[in-house]
């Protein structure tokens, strides 16, 4: 009868630890996931502000090179009176 009792004591001892285990590896599992989830999402929002900020820095450059591009030739297809009045006629 002892001997009954030891091996179901050890049976419950195990099942306790098994349950324990089984717990601790869905709470690691779980915490894994939600970080790579917190990871994902902020590194898709970095990429997704970089890239509006880069777009944003292009658009810009783009403007005012054509800008200045557009200055330079009406310079040079004009004379600098020209330019001048122009300038002061599109500021009124």
């Amino acid at each position: 009868m002892k001997a009954l009792n030891t091996l179901i004591l050890i049976y419950i001892h195990l099942q306790i630890q098994y349950v324990t285990v089984e717990l601790i590896h869905w709470v690691l599992y779980v915490t894994v996931e939600l970080i790579h989830w917190v990871l994902y999402v902020t590194v898709e929002l970095i990429h997704w502000v970089l890239y509006v900020t880069v777009e944003l820095i292009h658009q810009v450059l783009y403007v005012t090179v054509e800008l200045i591009h557009q200055v330079l030739y009406d310079c040079r297809a004009h004379p600098p009176g020209v330019i001048w009045s122009h300038i002061v006629y599109m500021s009124r």
